[in-house]
């Protein structure tokens, strides 16, 4: 029967191109998570000391919850992924936290057992794509693992029309699953390079200016260091994605012939 279909070689590559493709970009991403919850924490210390040298009095906070929109994660699992961020860092950049970490930070849950992977099946993971996407009848597997888990043996059942078919759904469910994460990768990587811009302009306000410091100071400091990541953090998007993905498409000359149309 195979040879009545000769491109479901090349489909199941693809299938495991793009899942292999979100699973690593997740993967980033929850490096990414990493950084920026302990970023924000320096920036938070840092900015408290700098207030209370000045005689400013304490920075005001607001409390972010990254997995706000994911309500089937509950709430064990949005207080974990709940962290306190300054309002000067939110004034100056306007820098959302809760969209582009939320993947990362259901992931980050499951790997330290305070959801499982069933819960994560049906939790918000970017732009409407569920951990659970590549899982089900397709037998991906589910991206939290890292691996690619079960293509061969899901896909074994089926052969010739029924094998097409399904490598067929599967690509279609992987290609949305690699752009979310691409985007959701691409935005936390330009959230933490903003944080990394305002812990060194507060590095350097410390060392420079001691005590003598006033609030529009600090947040002019801030805003000039920060500005270019900033700035690049505004052309994160499906559009930015897209375009990379295609870069890397044509670099490793990947079979595209079935992919959605973007």
């Amino acid at each position: 029967m195979a040879i009545f279909h000769p491109d479901n070689d090349s489909r199941k590559q693809r299938l495991v191109e793009l899942t292999s493709d979100a699973q690593n970009y997740l993967k980033d991403a929850k490096a990414a998570y990493q950084q920026f919850t302990s970023l924000n924490s320096q920036i938070n210390a840092k900015l408290s000391d700098l207030y209370k040298r000045a005689g400013l009095g304490a920075p005001s906070t607001t409390s972010a919850e990254i997995l706000k929109d994911a309500k089937a994660v509950g709430a064990a699992g949005v207080a974990a992924t709940t962290v306190d961020v300054s309002d000067l860092v939110l004034k100056i950049g306007g820098v959302a936290v809760t969209g582009y970490f939320a993947p990362a930070a259901t992931a980050t849950l499951v790997d330290v057992g305070i959801i499982s992977e069933e819960t994560a099946a049906t939790a918000l993971l970017g732009t409407g794509v569920t951990i659970g996407t590549l899982g089900g009848a397709i037998g991906v597997g589910i991206i939290v693992g890292g691996i690619v888990v079960g293509i061969g043996a899901a896909l074994d059942a089926y052969e010739g029309a029924d094998l097409k078919v399904q490598l067929q759904q599967g690509i279609v469910k992987a290609f949305g699953a690699r752009l979310s994460t691409r985007v959701s990768l691409d935005g936390s990587l330009g959230v933490v390079s903003a944080l990394k811009s305002v812990n060194t302009a507060l590095d350097s306000l410390s060392a420079e200016l001691g005590a003598a410091l006033t609030e529009d100071m600090i947040e002019k400091t801030i805003q000039q260091d920060a500005t270019p990541a900033i700035q690049d953090l505004k052309n994160v998007g499906p559009n930015r994605a897209i375009a990379e993905l295609r870069t890397l498409d044509g670099q490793r000359h990947s079979w595209t012939s079935e992919d959605p149309k973007s």
